[in-house]
């Protein structure tokens, strides 16, 4: 009888830690495709990517954030075109967000612009840009540093 119980009462443990199991499993999977989503527009060709600025959500959806990635092989996309004039008005956009960046925020993200700047000066990197229901992304890339960032703005 004793026996009985004891199996009971590990089946009903057992049941409990596999419940929070698939729960935790369902978060992180979910977490993992948000953040992917918002780079779904060369999801296949990624390798890596990762957050390197999260703003804090204003009112409604507004927001500015940053990604860094590497595609899996550069010369399978061809999205990309050499920075031009139309790239210098687009960037306007971003480019004063990023001075929020530094003046609002802790010292932590002072680094973002001007890795940011260093990266659009070199000659080789390229961009494309969506603009598509009040969300602007920029995507930058150069295929030598093999290295790209994502800025995402939504107003």
């Amino acid at each position: 009888m004793k026996q009985l119980e004891t199996n009971r009462r590990l089946l009903a443990w057992g049941s409990i830690i596999l419940v929070c199991a698939i729960i935790l499993s369902a978060f992180i999977f979910l977490k993992q495709k948000t953040i992917i989503n918002d780079l779904s527009d060369i999801e296949p060709y990624i390798d890596s990517y990762s957050v390197e600025y999260k703003s804090e959500r204003g009112f409604g959806n507004d927001r500015f954030d940053i990604y860094s990635f590497k595609l899996k092989k550069s010369n399978e996309i061809d999205l990309f075109n050499l920075i031009d004039n139309k790239f210098q008005n687009e960037y306007t956009y971003f480019k004063g967000m990023l001075e929020n960046i530094n003046t609002n925020e802790d010292n932590s993200n002072t680094h973002i612009r001007k890795d940011l700047n260093n990266f659009i000066s070199y000659n080789d990197t390229k961009y494309f840009i969506i603009d598509v229901a009040g969300t602007k992304k920029l995507y930058l890339y150069n295929e030598k540093m093999s290295k790209g960032y994502c800025l995402i703005l939504t107003i």
